[in-house]
């Protein structure tokens, strides 16, 4: 499983047997908590998809 950014600065999450990775359109970087429990919200339901 692997959480990133790409070289554009795009959010995506890669799970352990996908080929490519899951872009998170139009997500940037969260400024505040509440903006970061929601992005984990996002991220944690992208993971429970693909794995």
């Amino acid at each position: 499983m692997a959480i990133g950014v790409d070289h554009e600065g795009d959010l995506y999450v890669n799970g352990p047997t996908s080929l490519e990775p899951v872009y998170l359109e139009g997500e940037t970087a969260p400024h505040s908590e509440e903006e970061l429990t929601v992005l984990a919200a996002l991220v944690a339901k992208v993971v429970r998809e693909i794995v």
